[in-house]
């Protein structure tokens, strides 16, 4: 499934959605103004490729929101997108479940979204053995980069000693389990 090259303006919702979908590369859009979040993914599997969007204005939510809950390996590439002024995180990956991901996080400029959130976040939210590696460089963000691990959950972050080199903004790392 490929989307490109849209512009989605004033949506009373979500601008792009997608559910229980295998394989979509979501590219050259632009979402404006829309009440939910600008990109929003659930339970996606396989290759997901999120590049070269602009995200403006979610009002009410985030501008790229993806939610894994299965135990399907898939490869999350997020990279060149802009995001900014959303009411929420520029950019929010959650997975759970026995989900084995590999997030790809790169050159996205995300600016002007809720200072109380993070510009990116990623939370592995299981007690199930899924786990995540993570991959951030080169993005640029006026507010945190967060990473949340919950009980018996799996994170690696790659190359992590150079994560604040790598891109602008601070990583708050979160363990929840304690």
């Amino acid at each position: 499934t490929v989307l490109s090259g849209f512009e989605v303006s004033n949506a009373t919702g979500d601008a792009i959605a997608g559910t229980d979908i295998e394989n979509v590369t979501i590219q050259d859009n632009r979402t404006v103004a829309s009440l939910g979040a600008g990109i929003k993914l659930e339970n996606v599997s396989g290759l997901v490729v999120i590049e070269n969007n602009q995200l403006d204005s979610s009002l009410l939510d985030t501008g790229v929101f993806i939610d894994t809950n299965n135990s399907i390996a898939q490869d999350l590439t997020i990279t060149n997108n802009t995001v900014s002024g959303n009411a929420e995180q520029g950019i929010l990956i959650n997975t759970s479940g026995m989900a084995q991901v590999t997030a790809n996080i790169r050159n996205n400029t995300l600016t002007g979204n809720n200072p109380g959130k993070a510009g990116i976040e990623v939370e592995n939210d299981t007690t199930d053995p899924g786990s995540v590696c993570l991959n951030l460089n080169g993005n640029t963000s006026d507010t945190n980069y967060t990473l949340t691990l919950f009980p018996d959950s799996q994170f690696q972050v790659v190359d992590l000693a150079n994560v604040d080199q790598n891109n602008t903004g601070n990583v708050i790392r979160v363990n929840a389990s304690g």
